[in-house]
């Protein structure tokens, strides 16, 4: 064995970059962070080949002294904190002191800064040291030049991801920077064109503006909650924007970027079941609160951020913004219809899902424009007129919302009350399956369902004798394929299935009265504008639209 040797400065500073510095997006937010940090007003980033061959980061911070700029090419060397009680109380984006010699040790490094009225002062650094100090005339703040970035570990390259990566990448952190410190106004140059700038007008709306479009800015909305000495704000979009990925769920810590999993899922469960699957909201939360509640240092990256009573932000965040996204009004969503000739008879059977008296009750609180019904569209859509223009109804994604909350509010109250039945019911399904249910009998049991000889002896009070086969099915299909089913989750997949699946289908014939009552129970829903699967269940085209498809209007 070897004997034990303390590492030259060199090589723990390449072992650091190792930790600390895996792409030049890392150098991008390691550098912009201390600019923050020198309270910039203004910061200009620029890129040449993603950053691989150059990085340029200007700033109008408060700059260094000569002392400060020598000092700070060394590890472990920060203006940031001074003491064990300082790191429990961190107010600053960096504080470790060692992302600047990191980066150093791996690339040659310029640079630039003037404090106050000293004199400006440039440092070129190659693999971590000093090569050359003059001085030079500038403004007070910073510039910080980083070329060649891992010319001195060519092995690195084999585990760089491709040029698009890096782009992707690098401008979701100017996303993140710029919707982070609305006050602050940040630019992105790549290869000599600029990408975006955002004018630091401390309104998060017109960061978005800026980013994003009007198309997103003029649609965000807002709420605030503020518990236990915290406060978050929350900027969100309805669910018909949304996207497809969660890159676009932005969450900061006292105003510190985050990615912090329960916060994002929070985010997401609030949207559930107002978006089609796999596709994700447009939301921005910020969240204040005491420093000495949140973690920082468990990252290398600082990409992770952890907060105490994180459960307790997820349940305000999800019940609050679920609340709004109810609230508000939507717009009905604009698609084109398809058409069929082949129609067949089909009983709608709301009757069971809501009793008269509660129709008659709640007719008030209705969520649903009043429209005039015209006619059916391939027995499939229902034609209304409405004080704007042409509305077709999806029945059967109207239907399965109606269905879908009829089962989901009954799993609420009785699904853990057991009915007994005096006669059995005799399941209708595969062979196959029902051959394989005395398998798994103990864990239909604990979901409250009982067999004899392929019948159903007991099952949830909340199921239906008609759905029963339907439910069966469904749990047998996710115990069948190894899929774990907790009783929050297994309440709403059966309800998204059993409406779905007993649901009217297409091509259907059904009578002006049954289309009116349709619409009506649609209207008295919690989330009447989408099927729990997120598909419209409502699509309109306006008069103007109309005329200029005429040609009445240009």
């Amino acid at each position: 064995m070897n004997r034990i040797v303390e590492m030259s400065n060199s090589l723990s500073n390449m072992i650091s970059a190792g930790e600390v510095i895996e792409n030049p997006v890392n150098v991008v937010k390691e550098l912009v962070e201390n600019s923050i940090d020198a309270g910039a007003k203004t910061i200009k980033i620029s890129v040449i080949e993603n950053g691989l061959s150059f990085v340029r980061i200007d700033d109008d911070g408060s700059g260094m002294t000569i002392k400060d700029a020598r000092m700070s090419c060394k590890r472990h060397a920060t203006s940031k904190i001074f003491s064990e009680k300082d790191l429990l109380s961190i107010k600053t984006l960096g504080f470790r002191g060692e992302a600047l010699a990191a980066i150093a040790s791996v690339s040659k490094v310029d640079i630039e800064t003037k404090y106050k009225d000293n004199e400006g002062v440039r440092l070129s650094l190659e693999a971590g040291y000093i090569v050359k100090e003059q001085s030079i005339p500038r403004n007070v703040g910073t510039t910080i030049i980083v070329k060649s970035l891992f010319y001195n570990t060519p092995a690195r390259f084999k585990f760089m991801s491709s040029e698009k990566r890096h782009q992707i990448q690098l401008r979701q952190l100017f996303y993140r920077f710029s919707l982070s410190r609305p006050d602050i106004s940040f630019e992105l140059i790549e290869d000599e064109k600029q990408f975006k700038k955002t004018s630091g007008s401390k309104n998060v709306k017109v960061v978005m503006d800026e980013l994003f479009g009007q198309k997103y800015s003029e649609r965000i909305d807002s709420t605030k909650i503020e518990i236990q000495n915290s406060v978050i704000n929350i900027f969100y979009l309805p669910p018909l924007i949304n996207v497809s990925n969660k890159n676009y769920i932005f969450t900061f810590i006292n105003n510190r970027i985050s990615n912090n999993f329960i916060l994002t899922e929070a985010i997401i469960e609030a949207y559930e079941n107002l978006m089609m699957i796999k596709r994700y909201p447009i939301c921005i939360c910020y969240i204040e609160v005491d420093p000495t509640r949140v973690d920082a240092n468990i990252h290398p990256q600082k990409l992770k951020v952890k907060i105490t009573n994180e459960q307790i932000i997820k349940y305000y965040i999800t019940n609050k913004l679920k609340e709004k996204l109810t609230k508000r009004n939507q717009k009905l969503y604009t698609y084109k219809s398809e058409s069929s000739e082949n129609y067949k008879p089909q009983n709608l059977d709301l009757d069971s899902y809501f009793k008269k008296e509660e129709l008659e009750e709640k007719e008030i609180s209705q969520k649903l424009p009043n429209l005039d019904y015209l006619n059916l569209l391939s027995g499939t859509y229902g034609l209304f007129q409405g004080p704007h223009g042409l509305v077709l109804l999806d029945i059967h994604a109207a239907q399965e919302r109606i269905r879908y909350e009829y089962y989901i509010n009954k799993f609420k109250k009785d699904f853990n009350f057991i009915t007994k039945r005096i006669v059995p019911f005799d399941l209708s399904l595969d062979p196959n399956i029902l051959s394989e249910l005395d398998k798994y009998k103990e864990t239909f049991k604990s979901y409250g369902f009982e067999f004899d000889n392929f019948a159903v002896i007991s099952h949830p009070k909340a199921i239906r004798e008609k759905d029963l086969d339907y439910a069966v099915d469904i749990i047998f299909d996710r115990i069948n394929n190894g899929k774990s089913v907790d009783f929050s989750s297994l309440k709403n997949k059966l309800a998204k299935d059993v409406s779905c699946k007993s649901s009217i289908t297409g091509n259907t014939r059904i009578n002006r009265d049954e289309i009116n009552v349709l619409y009506k129970r649609l209207s008295l829903c919690e989330y009447p504008y989408q099927c729990p699967h997120g598909r419209p269940t409502l699509v309109s085209l306006s008069y103007k639209e109309i005329e200029k498809m005429f040609k009445r209007i240009i």
